[in-house]
């Protein structure tokens, strides 16, 4: 009888060591390299946002912040690409609610909803920022009467605020599972 009892507690011991190895495998395989991937992608947002600003700021063109935005936003297209459909397969694994969490917040950093065209189709925050720069430069010119549209300013503030909150929450969820697979 304790001779059983010994060979399930164990096969309980076997099984948590499993578990272990698992999500400590997980981690390194899927968490880390979207987390380390998506690094140098907000880092490139952040940068471009302050350059935005900065050239808007001095008196640049809109028109010309406008080409160099949709030219520099190719540099990390195919990394937010793979990110985002990486992120996709993985929250729709289900492999648990912790990594569902952690892939759902990396996939939402790609999902923006134009500041200026609420209800338009949810695009990347590039995507959505040069549209909204694109809509306030072909429909409402400088100047403007006060009060009539927000500013660029206000907008690109905007986006620098989204992209704060989501890789808040990426990195929130990803320590969360470091600090649980890791440990």
């Amino acid at each position: 009888m304790v001779d059983a009892l010994i060979r399930v507690i164990d096969r309980l011991i076997q099984l948590v060591e499993i578990r272990k190895r698992f999500n400590r495998q997980m981690f390194e395989d899927h968490i880390d390299p979207i987390y380390k991937d998506l690094q140098p992608v907000i880092d490139d947002y952040r940068e471009i946002i302050l350059d935005i600003e900065t050239k808007l700021n001095t008196g640049v063109k809109t028109e010309k912040v406008l080409e160099e935005l949709i030219t520099r936003r190719e540099k990390y297209a195919r990394v937010r690409d793979e990110v985002k459909k990486y992120s996709d397969a993985l929250a729709n694994a289900k492999l648990n609610e912790d990594v569902y969490e952690f892939a759902l917040a990396c996939r939402n950093l790609f999902a923006f909803e134009p500041t200026m065209r609420r209800g338009s189709p949810i695009r990347s925050a590039l995507t959505s920022l040069i549209e909204d720069i694109a809509f306030v430069q072909e429909y409402h010119p400088e100047p403007r009467p006060p009060g009539s549209l927000p500013s660029l300013s206000f907008i690109i503030a905007n986006y620098k605020t989204g992209l704060g909150w989501h890789w808040d929450d990426i990195s929130w969820n990803y320590f969360q599972l470091r600090s649980q697979y890791i440990m």
